[in-house]
């Protein structure tokens, strides 16, 4: 009778720690719109809309795509923390692309885990972009994407999407593991693990320790951020609501990358080395603190690429910003707002204006 009596006690401070954690950090979706759209295989995805606003809204659309075991709050945080609101606010037609799996408080529910990185590629992303084009009658669009989100940006270029994309900003996107490895190796040792699920449930954990971000700082947390960059409540409000599941075969896709030190598709073909062949407009960033991109990762890319009209951008104190960069900082650092979304936002209207340009003289 004791032991049902602390079981019972200690499931109710559950119950009551999980409620005051969700008071506390929960947020409230603040799209202007929500489309749903099913893949050509009959997965159910979401794209998140935030219409164009400001002095001058030109309607160019932008898409947004989170990285690895997260969702549209990758972009749209919480007021100042919101790269895509801020980019709708300079005219942009924003839309978040929620891949499969990225569930946000349960708009979706998926039964299904069993996808890995070549499902995004070749069905999440150009229904995607399909949808957004046909929807704002636009012949392309850019891109911005962070951690995964620019990984994707890659593959889709090398795989007949370069015709839809104006220009594509990557954010701490690697393609290659060489340098990292030593932080992303656990992946390795997991496999074994990963065959006896189909997904790790790392939304749970997230949530449950994230008031003790900033108190106990784990390694984890370290490669994922520069602590000393980041505003503990921010962060914390990221960690309870842009933290999704994360299917086990894409994990183990990503500890094939590892051993591989390149990324690929699962017919073969290698994106990493044929990076070459990619000539769209390119912004490629990297933080110099990031544990998860190292700096010689991007950089590689950057030199890969045979883009005519190209920049690279290192976020460190060095260059002028207010701190070296990691890897989430690129979006939610203290800083990023006022020093990195205006970069982001000042190299594409550049674009966009040389276009119009052209297409007014000709």
């Amino acid at each position: 009778m004791l032991s049902i009596g602390i079981i019972a006690v200690v499931a109710l401070a559950g119950v009551v720690y999980t409620r005051i954690v969700s008071r506390m950090y929960a947020l409230r979706d603040r799209p202007d719109e929500i489309h749903f759209i099913d893949t050509r295989d009959g997965v159910k995805i979401a794209l998140f809309r935030y219409t164009p606003r400001g002095r001058d809204p030109h309607s160019r659309p932008v898409l947004f795509c989170h990285g690895l075991g997260a969702n549209m709050h990758n972009f749209d945080l919480t007021e100042g923390y919101s790269l895509a609101q801020y980019m709708a606010g300079g005219g942009y037609d924003s839309w978040i692309l929620n891949l499969r799996g990225a569930d946000v408080k349960g708009i979706i529910e998926y039964d299904d885990w069993d996808f890995d990185f070549d499902d995004f590629v070749k069905k999440d992303v150009p229904t995607a972009v399909d949808y957004v084009l046909s929807t704002t009658k636009e012949r392309d669009l850019c891109w911005i994407g962070h951690s995964m989100g620019g990984m994707l940006l890659y593959s889709y270029l090398l795989t007949g999407g370069d015709r839809f994309i104006k220009a594509g900003v990557t954010m701490g996107s690697p393609v290659r593991f060489m340098s990292s490895a030593k932080d992303l190796s656990r992946l390795l040792k997991l496999r074994p693990l990963l065959r006896l699920t189909s997904r790790i449930h790392a939304n749970l954990f997230a949530r449950f320790f994230a008031p003790l971000t900033g108190v106990l700082n784990t390694s984890f947390i370290k490669s994922q951020m520069n602590i000393l960059n980041v505003d503990t409540r921010v962060i914390r409000i990221a960690q309870y609501n842009a933290v999704t599941p994360i299917s086990t075969r894409l994990l183990a896709q990503f500890g094939e990358w590892i051993g591989k030190h390149g990324i690929g598709l699962s017919d073969g073909f290698g994106i990493t080395e044929n990076l070459g062949k990619i000539t769209n407009p390119l912004l490629i960033l990297s933080g110099k603190a990031d544990r998860l991109s190292p700096v010689e990762a991007t950089v590689y890319a950057y030199e890969k690429v045979r883009s005519p009209d190209k920049a690279y951008v290192e976020l460190s104190a060095e260059n002028g910003f207010s701190a070296d960069y990691g890897h989430i900082d690129m979006v939610f650092g203290k800083d990023a707002p006022g020093e990195v979304y205006p970069l982001i936002r000042e190299w594409l209207d550049s674009r966009i204006s040389a276009a119009a340009e052209n297409t007014a003289s000709a």
